[in-house]
């Protein structure tokens, strides 16, 4: 049995969809070509990456090779829940001997300035001066195709007129996505794809976040306004997923930092309790903000004749409907053992950090320790500890 007739099997149907800037192409069913499959999910991200190859024509190939970066890919299961939203990353092809590679999108600039130090060389020796900004370069065509992908260079001395030469050169390079080609002679005739792709979380690495306002601003009105700069507007509207945090932050922000790593900031400093937080962009494109939870929710038995996670009710929760973000206990240790205060005290007790679904049946999950001391570091400024 393929993997496409697994899907088939349990109602379980993956869709290719046109690249959600560009708008080019049809939607497709491409669940019976699969030939394999796999994804990941994280507490701090929500739907974060996959794999697929499919199987293809020739004539199919050279449409993926031309228009699939940046294609939308979702898989549904049979109950009609999104489990996995994301965009063509990467494309491997193999006819025979050879192999092409186009991408990453990920990898593609087309917005681009460049960040360096001047230099005075009116004196002996010339003197490194205050950093300066050149002008900023963009490529619309490209952006049209691969939505905004802004790339901010860093150089050391430089004046301003080399400074503007190399952002305009590395716009020119990047702004289309990069190709690779190996050839092995006598390599055969066979044909396949492999894409990977990444949940649209990662492209809040592409753009940054600017806010000239003075003042304190809470988290919870700060993360839909980061969502919202998305020069597109990719990301949903409905914000009822945002738990309310009232933890003060300063409104201004103009460090050039991307929308992600502003996030990453916000969500890390938990709350007045020192609560943690997490974040994800889950179906729809849709931000879900929220505390930790505090109980269990799922569990596994290990020495169980058929793997499986149950909820609470003992109803069984199929591997694609796992999500991360959550506690899973394994009750078939330390059976009888007295429940500690702390969840995380109890070694039989598993915070789901990130999983990977693999098709057909295949669950890895990973877990974490839950703890108060890393909101209570980013609440200070603070990136670590360390102990002697």
């Amino acid at each position: 049995m393929t993997i496409g007739s697994y899907f088939r099997s349990t109602g379980l149907t993956v869709f290719a969809a046109p690249n959600i800037f560009s708008g080019i192409g049809a939607t497709d069913d491409i669940t019976d070509p699969l030939l394999s499959w796999s994804h990941n999910l994280a507490a701090m991200g929500g739907y974060k990456s996959a794999s697929l190859s499919l199987a293809v024509t020739a004539g199919e190939l050279d449409d993926w090779l031309d228009n699939g970066l940046g294609k939308d890919i979702t898989m549904y299961s049979a109950s009609g829940q999104m489990r996995f939203n994301g965009f063509v990353n990467n494309i491997t092809a193999t006819i025979g001997g050879l192999n092409i590679t186009i991408g990453p999108l990920m990898q593609v600039a087309n917005r681009v300035y460049c960040v360096f130090s001047t230099v005075d060389t009116s004196i002996s020796p010339p003197a490194v001066g205050v950093r300066a900004n050149t002008a900023t370069y963009s490529d619309t065509q490209s952006q049209a195709v691969y939505g905004l992908q802004e790339k901010v260079l860093s150089i050391g001395g430089a004046t301003a007129a080399n400074a503007a030469q190399i952002a305009q050169t590395y716009l020119n390079e990047y702004s289309i996505p990069q190709s690779s080609q190996s050839l092995t002679l006598g390599g055969g005739n066979a044909i396949s794809l492999k894409l990977d792709l990444l949940g649209y979380v990662e492209l809040l690495k592409s753009y940054p976040y600017t806010n000239a306002a003075t003042g304190m601003t809470t988290i919870s009105t700060r993360l839909p306004l980061v969502l919202a700069a998305h020069s597109s507007s990719i990301y949903s509207t409905d914000y009822a997923g945002i738990a309310t945090n009232t933890t003060d932050v300063p409104s201004y922000e103009n460090n050039s930092r991307s929308a992600w790593t502003i996030i990453v900031s916000l969500v890390e400093k938990g709350d007045s309790s020192f609560n943690r937080y997490l974040f994800g962009i889950y179906a729809n494109r849709r931000a879900f903000y929220s505390a930790a939870p505090s109980a269990i929710e799922y569990y596994h038995q290990i020495s169980s004749e058929y793997p499986e996670v149950v909820d609470i009710a003992q109803s069984r929760v199929d591997p694609w409907d796992v999500l991360p973000g959550k506690w899973l206990q394994v009750n078939d240790i330390l059976v009888g053992r007295v429940n500690p205060s702390s969840l995380s005290a109890d070694p039989r007790n598993i915070f789901i950090e990130s999983l990977t679904y693999t098709a057909p049946y295949g669950l890895s999950i990973n877990g974490g320790k839950a703890s108060k001391l890393p909101q209570l570091l980013g609440r200070l400024g603070l990136s670590g500890v360390g102990a002697k």
